[in-house]
């Protein structure tokens, strides 16, 4: 029997969400604080077959950024590597929402 979870991930409040991603980035300052996808390429990977998530990878592109891999997942937490994947976000640096509470 397979431990894997399709429905893995659930919502958090606010207040929780915004303690963890300043312990992050005090723990990182000048690093990359968020990654951008925009709704289409990740439809593109939700809705290919078998798709029942997405798996994050980390990764670092031909500039020697870091970057992030979208890979859809199957209901037995496989992988689709041949399937649609998903990069070139805007990593938040270049591109933040300089009124959010995440980036103040």
């Amino acid at each position: 029997m397979s431990t894997f979870n399709p429905n893995a991930g659930g919502e958090i409040q606010l207040t929780d969400a915004i303690t963890m991603v300043k312990k992050y980035q005090a723990n990182y300052p000048g690093e990359v604080k968020a990654h951008y996808f925009g709704k289409s390429i990740i439809n593109t990977v939700l809705t290919q077959p078998n798709a029942v998530g997405i798996r994050i990878y980390q990764a670092i592109n031909n500039n020697g950024e870091r970057q992030l891999v979208l890979v859809g997942v199957d209901i037995n937490g496989n992988d689709l590597p041949n399937g649609k994947l998903g990069d070139l976000s805007a990593p938040c640096l270049s591109v933040c929402d300089i009124n959010s509470p995440f980036t103040k």
